[in-house]
């Protein structure tokens, strides 16, 4: 990888190569300020480093810096809980937490032991003493680093966290040769950005916006993410960068042009649109043709388990889409033979880029693939007679929400932690705007009195990143059981539903 982007930074060194809402950084710059941090990276053997920061310059430079230090990269969001951060800290026990700020982070600080070093990006801080604390703006190489983190095996470049059925996130290990494989599978269709610039709404820490960083900064095309939804600013970078592309969210997209971003009278120079992390509609794909007839729309199916896009399907203006369909499958993705027809059944998948791996709770490395080295996925589907693949749903209880995948589990299990909670069951409502909306039906101890729907989503918030929240909370006096008295899922949801 690194080989590759210093072939890039030759042919475009004066080029932005990143930005966001605060700043933006040249090929050369984002290669010279990593360069700065590799003494201090380097001080520990293949040094493990967890950023909690904002998408951009920031955050991509720290990844260079930690790769060319020879170690592993484990994002997390930057407005993360207490909890939640904590959480993503046991599992690899990093030798480094990268932040923003220590004064507008401070709910992350506390998750994260107090032995662990913190490198803030922020020019000046506020004392902090009890925590051994580096400052980018002014490296003291003399406070060096010590090995702290779990075993994490040769080859892996980034650790990408996801969703758990068991109520925690997963730790995905994604190789250099994972990562090398989706550049190589979609070198014709990344050509077209070469030299170009793309904005980007999806959170860099998300798979589907790590993976977009890396396809187009790897091409030469500027990448430009946002991290708060500010329409007229986005709109004015991709004005001012030129960009001809976005990769986005179909939520997004919704928004943009409800509000009237994207239209004739504004029209911005873009070629084509790329859509993930959630299906496509029809409707909104005649809305951005309308307006934009002479762009293409790329839509891809990927997974947190795997780099990049495994299907892609190009839609033109004209064109039908049918519900679902997420295209062929790019070079060198497999799909097992049980999908080919109309029947529904699991999606199999084999490809270099689904990961080496998987961190388990107790930090030890296991396979997520089966014996013939295919991943399955828990989403559910066919190949048509074109060979695209159609997806219809999943097997598992995740829900879908703003393009982010959301444990049930999870959120029930909070739930269940509040005093007067018995039974907490979590479910998916169809939502136009995000997907599906969280609705969470609540049944009481006997005798205790509930919190209100206001204090609920307090107690949430306080323990949950802002996209986990249910939308509405249902009070049941007795939730729907089986005969084995456990919650009648099936009839919840059809209720909520109903």
């Amino acid at each position: 990888m690194l080989s590759r982007f210093e072939q890039i930074l030759e042919r475009y060194p004066d080029k932005i190569a990143v930005s966001n809402e605060f700043g933006a950084m040249t090929f050369s710059r984002l290669n010279e300020e990593a360069d700065r941090l590799v003494p201090l990276l380097s001080a520990v053997n293949r040094p493990v480093v967890m950023p909690a920061l904002p998408g951009g310059p920031e955050l991509t430079l720290l990844q260079l810096a930690v790769w060319k230090a020879g170690g592993v990269l484990a994002p997390i969001p930057e407005k993360c809980t207490e909890r939640e951060a904590k959480i993503f800290s046991e599992q690899i026990r990093p030798d480094l937490v990268a932040v923003h700020s220590l004064s507008e982070q401070k709910e992350i600080l506390k998750g994260i032991e107090s032995e662990i070093p913190i490198l803030s990006f922020r020019t000046k801080e506020e004392d902090c003493s009890d925590r051994n604390v580096l400052s980018v703006c002014k490296l003291e190489y003399s406070k060096t680093l010590h090995k702290l983190s779990v075993f994490i095996p040769e080859g892996v470049m980034l650790v990408q966290f996801s969703s758990g059925s068991t109520g925690r996130p997963k730790a995905i290990l994604l190789s250099e040769r994972n990562l090398i494989s989706n550049l190589d599978a979609n070198r014709d269709h990344l050509s077209q950005f070469a030299g170009k610039d793309a904005f980007c709404s999806v959170p860099q820490y998300h798979a589907m916006g790590s993976a977009v960083l890396q396809e187009l900064l790897w091409v030469g095309c500027g990448v430009h993410f946002s991290n708060r939804f500010m329409p007229g600013e986005h709109l004015a970078r991709i004005r001012k960068f030129g960009c001809a592309s976005i990769s986005t969210t179909p939520n997004y997209m919704k928004l943009l042009l409800d509000i009237g971003g994207l239209n004739r009278e504004g029209f911005l120079p873009l070629e084509s649109f790329t859509i993930g992390t959630a299906a496509l509609d029809g409707k909104l794909m005649r809305r951005i043709l309308e307006v934009y007839p002479e762009s293409k729309i790329y839509c891809r199916y990927g997974l947190s388990e795997s780099v990049g896009a495994l299907t892609r399907l190009e839609l033109n203006f004209g064109d039908t889409y049918v519900p679902g369909s997420v295209g062929v499958p790019v070079s060198g993705v497999e799909f097992s033979s049980d999908l080919a027809g109309q029947k529904e059944t699991e999606i199999i998948v084999r490809s270099g880029c689904v990961a080496m791996g998987q961190l388990s709770d107790s930090g030890e490395c296991f396979a997520i693939t089966d014996d013939l080295g295919f991943l399955h996925t828990g989403d559910t589907g066919f190949l048509d007679a074109n060979g695209n693949l159609r997806i219809l749903g999943r097997k598992n209880s995740f829900l879908k929400v703003n393009g982010y995948r959301v444990s049930s589990l999870e959120i029930e299990l909070i739930l269940k932690s509040i005093p007067g909670v018995q039974e907490a069951v979590v479910v998916g409502v169809a939502d136009d705007q995000s997907g599906q909306s969280i609705v969470a039906c609540i049944e009481p101890i006997p005798g205790s009195l509930l919190p209100d729907s206001a204090e609920f989503d307090r107690l949430c918030r306080s323990e949950m990143s802002s996209y986990k929240i249910p939308k509405r909370f249902v009070m049941y006096e007795n939730l729907p059981r089986t005969s084995a008295g456990k919650p009648d899922r099936e009839r919840i949801y059809l209720e909520v539903n109903g």
